[in-house]
């Protein structure tokens, strides 16, 4: 069994929402979903961008999550500190 790789998957899992003239073959014969009225073929990036890209995106949500437990934090201080 030939093994997929993931944008393949998401172009399989996807093409049932899509209509049919969405979409088009690349080069190498996979589907490439087009936005309605765009002529132009939009391409997945390589899975090593998208892991790479998959990474930037888990440590911003990190940092974000630290943001906010710190200004959650400091509020809880000062609400403690008014109480005493």
């Amino acid at each position: 069994m030939k093994e997929r790789s993931v944008s393949q998957s998401r172009l399989v899992l996807l093409s049932p929402l899509v209509d049919g003239k969405n979409t088009s073959k690349s080069p190498m014969g996979s589907e490439i979903i087009t936005k309605s009225g765009n002529s132009t073929p939009r391409q997945l990036p390589p899975i090593d961008d998208l892991q790479a890209y998959f990474k930037q995106i888990e440590d911003q949500e990190e940092k974000i999550i630290i943001k906010i437990l710190k200004e959650i934090d400091s509020h809880g201080k000062e609400a403690f500190s008014k109480l005493s």
